[in-house]
């Protein structure tokens, strides 16, 4: 039996800004004083880190296929993975050790 959790990391923002001169799709966090956690899927392909992040749910998600690069997450209603925006993240991200919990009087 396998558990799943749910793990929170932040990114190096120096490192996000030098991709962002290159790909305004990489996520700015310029706004905040600290780093925000991304929430998103960390994959490790050849020793390398990749970083796709989850987008909110949007109307246009429900019209939309799951494709190769793109992945409807409960049919939309909890959002997506965007796969096209994917960046490569070895060796500047730092892995937070706290799980989220959700209590149950929380749950739907």
């Amino acid at each position: 039996m396998t558990t799943d959790r749910l793990s929170f990391f932040t990114i190096d923002s120096s490192y996000c800004n030098f991709l962002y001169q290159f790909d305004h799709r990489v996520p700015d966090n310029t706004f905040s004083k600290t780093d925000r956690p991304f929430i998103g899927i960390v994959f490790t392909i050849n020793d390398f880190h990749y970083y796709a992040s989850l987008t909110s749910p949007k109307h246009k998600h429900k019209n939309m296929e799951n494709t190769i690069d793109f992945l409807k997450i409960n049919d939309g209603e909890c959002g997506a993975i965007n796969f096209n925006n994917m960046d490569s993240c070895s060796g500047v991200f730092t892995h937070k050790s706290r799980y989220l919990i959700i209590a149950d009087q929380y749950k739907r």
